[in-house]
């Protein structure tokens, strides 16, 4: 890490040591001193934040806002909640900070419009202001439980103003150090004057006249303000005219936004005892040739660690993409190195390998990972790394490490797309992920997987954060249709395009296919297996060749499990056991998930669903895969022969139809072209052959990524088409209409929530075990119980009273036979 310089302490050492910020002891005093040196670190490892500063002495405001951010702790009733958790005080201490701050500079929002105001040191100042009373709570909650147009929250607001003023001395000692200081605060035309006896009751009686003109301004202008909004793209925060700043709605907008964000950082990771925030000081190439010291970078590794500014990079599975991207982010850092790295990926299970891997490259205080289960993930990390930590002091850890997470604090994230996609929704402390962003570089992989509504919301987010605060975008796939590419390249910012030359692709032949007619499974003839496939599955295992088979459901993936063992077909040992055949898919407990991937490189046979098919690092010997489209087929081909390694190619066979028919999760007309086209290919390749009539025909990556551009060469179906384009316009509609800095709004929440086809449930027979462990407060051991499912599911278990909702513990039970391991059965 790279240790930025601090400040000198803006108050002395051992100043008013009565005077307590935190219940562990921490001062007022100590707690501010803080907040400035994190403040100084994360505007001086940004080189955008180092711009703001210059034009609009950005730093200086959020300086004073943090000098008077919990000034209202001096009441005495507050201090005596700290020094006794059980007292009440019943009122929030930023208020009183607040009216404190304004009776100073009583003129600083007379007349003010914010649709006209310039950006400029007095708009920097109205958002210290706004930052300051929202520190904890947003507008909208302080106006509807302390508006001062009440005339009960207005006598409380004078009883605890009275209160406050009974720490005269106090009040005046930390004024005094402000007063004298005004210098170094860059506040020389501000009237901020130290008290004296003869100015304290003038003060008293001109903030309690003005208290509620003041405290109506909290809202107010601003919401005239935001409704007024006009986002612009045509210009950025980094123009570099700032008359076009100052006319620009859009950048006050986006100015507010990182105003609060940068604020709320320093003042939490304070309170996290840190007093700075770590940014990467090795080059990646110095991280990784002390992990692989006998490496050769590989071609697009050596181009990527040289390429300056957006990139896509198209490149087979396992030719060392992830190197490649953080390589390009380590070029694309600045001088000052403080900008974040974001690793976006589809999947938790993907994440969660990723933070792993990343750990080995840069030590584990230097990455977090963000996504729905990621502290359940932590728990069961820790856990098995630490032994020796008890359950509550890995609880405690795994909490400090989330918070950390969620901070601007740890310099690179492992997360998932919908992580970046709440943001937008607004959910609370949105603006401290947003300061994270800004000239972030994000790297998204196996971006195509994504359904056509999050790909929509991933393209309107990422321009913007490209037109708003400089986010620099690396876009890494083995293959994507080229309309996509298009749509991608339209939000980016002139992206480099990498890819594999064709000859080489061409050359690049790591598998070979068959097609299998009908399907893996006949259910209409009661359940039973496709003999040729039995038989076939026997052949390898007697071969010993390691097995994958991908279904499309979890029903007909557990019926498969269920057979090969019925069968005795497990693997290789004298002595063939049931550990020898793994079975992974989304309706298992996080627990038998977690247990099923610590032994998934143990597995002669692996038996599962979509879940197998991105980012998890298998490499088996032949592959069994249900119809499915032939980006999909490629997702899955890449965990055979994955590195190209074997003697043999690896033999990828593909039944001709879904085994569950009508109810298969694929378009039916996409699976339909990809037969025709794998059919198309065959033929081509039997003339090459001639008179011979070969069992499997070879396909090159080549062969792959023409194959992907065949089957959407008109783009998306209708149906999907429609989403996408609708999804594009109200997507940025909503931003614009809702995203609001210093308030949320928690009806929009739902329409976050609405975009997941899923809930956790909990089988009927970890009931009593899950409620044992939430009374001990054991709650991430509790929810590796849960099993995740459809909406529709749910409602049809609700259909058959299968499920009912328990009240105290907040949790569906399903009344469906589970069996650890397998599932949920039906």
């Amino acid at each position: 890490m790279m240790s930025n310089s601090k400040f000198k302490h803006f108050f002395p050492n051992h100043f008013e040591e009565k005077i307590l910020a935190k219940s562990t002891g921490e001062t007022l005093a100590q707690h501010t001193n803080k907040s400035l040196n994190v403040l100084k670190s994360i505007i001086t490892s940004n080189e955008i934040f180092c711009f703001l500063d210059e034009q609009i002495e950005l730093f200086k405001c959020l300086r004073l806002g943090l000098i008077f951010h919990d000034f209202g702790k001096i009441a005495p009733g507050f201090q005596s909640l700290l020094l006794n958790t059980k007292e009440r005080w019943n009122y929030r201490h930023e208020i009183l900070s607040i009216t404190y701050f304004l009776s100073l500079e009583p003129n600083l929002f007379s007349n003010i419009k914010l649709d006209n105001i310039e950006i400029n040191v007095k708009y920097s100042l109205y958002l210290t202001f706004l930052s300051l009373v929202t520190n904890h709570k947003t507008i909208d909650y302080l106006m509807e439980n302390y508006n001062t147009k009440n005339s009960y929250a207005l006598e409380r607001l004078f009883t605890k103003w009275q209160e406050f003023f009974h720490n005269t001395e106090i009040i005046k000692k930390f004024s005094s150090v402000i007063h004298s200081k005004r210098k170094y605060l860059r506040i020389d035309n501000i009237q901020f004057n130290g008290l004296t006896d003869n100015s304290i009751e003038s003060i008293k009686n001109f903030t309690i006249n003005q208290i509620p003109r003041y405290y109506e301004s909290l809202v107010i202008p601003w919401k005239k303000f935001t409704q007024k909004l006009k986002l612009d793209w045509s210009t950025s925060i980094l123009s570099n005219s700032l008359d076009l700043i100052n006319q620009n709605h859009f950048t006050k907008f986006v100015l507010a936004i990182l105003f609060r964000g940068i604020f709320l950082s320093a003042d939490h990771l304070a309170s996290a005892n840190c007093s700075e925030i770590p940014v990467l000081c090795h080059p990646f190439t110095e991280l990784f040739h002390k992990n692989h010291p006998n490496w050769t970078l590989k071609t697009i590794q050596e181009k990527c660690s040289k390429m300056k500014g957006d990139c896509f990079l198209f490149a087979p599975t396992a030719s060392g993409k992830t190197e490649s991207a953080l390589f390009w982010a380590d070029y694309n850092l600045s001088t000052k190195r403080g900008e974040r790295i974001f690793f976006i990926l589809p999947y938790t299970a993907s994440c969660n390998k990723m933070h792993s891997r990343l750990m080995e490259y840069f030590g584990s205080e230097n990455v977090g990972i963000l996504h729905h289960k990621s502290q359940q993930y932590l728990f069961n990390f820790y856990s098995k790394s630490e032994e020796d930590l008890s359950n509550i002091e890995i609880l405690r850890k795994v909490k400090n490490t989330t918070q950390l997470s969620r901070s601007l604090y740890i310099p690179i994230k492992v997360t998932t797309p919908f992580q970046i996609i709440k943001l937008f929704f607004g959910y609370k402390g949105f603006e401290k992920i947003l300061v994270e962003l800004v000239g972030a570089k994000c790297i998204f992989d196996e971006i195509h997987v994504y359904d056509p509504r999050t790909i929509a919301q991933i393209i309107v987010i990422i321009k913007f954060l490209k037109k708003s605060i400089h986010t620099q975008f690396f876009i890494m796939t083995a293959t994507m249709p080229t309309f996509l590419q298009k749509e991608f390249e339209d939000v980016l910012d002139n992206p480099q395009i990498l890819k594999c030359p064709e000859e080489k692709l061409k050359t690049q032949i790591k598998h070979e296919f068959r097609l299998i007619e009908g399907s893996m499974v006949n259910f209409d003839a009661e359940g039973r297996l496709n003999p040729n496939f039995l038989s076939m599955i026997k052949n390898d295992v007697k071969n010993k060749k390691s097995i994958l088979i991908v279904c499309n459901s979890v029903k007909t993936a557990q019926f498969v499990y269920l057979k090969l063992i019925e069968k005795k077909i497990f693997g290789f040992s004298k002595k063939p056991n049931k550990a020898e055949i793994g079975l992974i898919h989304g309706r298992l407990t996080q627990k038998d998930r977690i247990a099923v991937e610590e032994h998934l490189q143990q597995y002669n046979i692996l038996v599962g669903t979509q879940a197998i098919e991105v980012s998890l690092d298998l490499d088996f010997m032949t592959g069994y895969f249900e119809i499915a489209p032939i980006d999909a087929l490629i997702q899955r081909a890449g965990r055979v022969n994955r590195k190209g390694k074997n003697k043999s190619l690896g033999k990828i066979h593909i039944f001709t139809q879904d085994s569950l028919k009508d109810k298969t999760i694929y378009s039916k007309e996409r699976l339909k072209r990809t037969l025709e086209l794998l059919k198309e290919k065959i033929q081509n390749i039997r003339q090459v052959y001639k008179d011979e009539n070969p069992d499997f025909f070879p396909l090159s990556n080549a062969d792959f990524n023409n194959l992907v551009q065949l089957l959407y060469k008109n783009g998306y179906e209708e149906k999907e088409q429609k989403i996408f384009e609708s999804t594009k316009k109200h997507f940025f509609d909503f931003i614009v209409t809702y995203l609001r800095p210093f308030t949320s709004d928690k009806k929009i929440f739902k329409e976050f929530e609405e975009l997941f086809d899923s809930i956790e449930v909990l089988p009927i027979q970890y009931h009593k075990e899950f409620k044992d462990l939430i009374d001990n407060r054991q709650f991430l051991i509790a929810t590796n119980l849960l099993v995740s499912i459809s909406k529709r599911r749910l409602f049809k278990y609700m259909k058959e009273k299968k499920i009912e909702y328990d009240n105290d513990y907040n949790i569906y039970i399903l009344n469906v036979p589970y069996q650890e391991g397998f599932g949920l059965t039906e």
